[in-house]
């Protein structure tokens, strides 16, 4: 399975409230999902995978950033500003990808510059992702790739995001040795 494919998968799975296609809010807790559907799923792309790194905030594959843009300008799936967060994810905002980057000089962010995106699959986006999975050849994988990614969704959709950082920095140290935030998290 491509890579766009497993994220558009991802973004139309239910979560917690088990509504289809809930939506994903923050960078890092997307490329968290997407290192744990291939870690302890095995939902990886075919070829061309993610190719995750160690990076300021644990494991991070800069794919996603142009497959997101991809995505976007073909308005299979839309972001916004994630204007109400969660009480604990509102303080967690310096764990954020866009606060670890800082500016364009390399400058931290104040927290107002911080703005958490939310990751939605468009109708466009939808009806795409159901006629490629009919022209998917298997069938089963198909329907194991909807089954891991609403499960993954719903367990790991509890956490907050330090929470998430933290149990994958735990669990894959390998993906620490950059972090920048390793002594924060653990």
């Amino acid at each position: 399975m491509d890579r766009r494919l497993i994220l558009l998968e991802l973004l139309a799975a239910p979560g917690l409230s088990r509504d289809l296609a809930e939506p994903v809010t923050g960078t890092t807790r997307l490329q968290k999902f997407l290192f744990l559907l291939e870690k302890e799923r095995g939902i990886a792309p075919a070829e061309d995978g993610f190719e995750f790194f160690a990076f300021k905030f644990g494991p991070c594959s800069t794919r996603v950033y142009d497959d997101l843009e991809m995505l976007e300008n073909l308005g299979l799936i839309e972001t916004a500003s994630a204007a109400h967060l969660p009480e604990e994810e509102e303080a967690e905002q310096e764990l954020s990808f866009e606060y670890l980057m800082g500016d364009s000089e390399g400058e931290p962010l104040s927290r107002q510059e911080v703005m958490e995106k939310r990751y939605r699959i468009t109708p466009e986006g939808l009806k795409l992702l159901e006629k490629l999975e009919r022209q998917i050849d298997d069938e089963e994988g198909v329907h194991r790739v909807r089954k891991e990614t609403a499960d993954l969704k719903r367990t790991f959709g509890t956490y907050t995001l330090r929470e998430l950082i933290r149990y994958v920095y735990v669990k894959y140290p390998d993906y620490t040795t950059e972090s920048e935030i390793k002594d924060q998290i653990l």
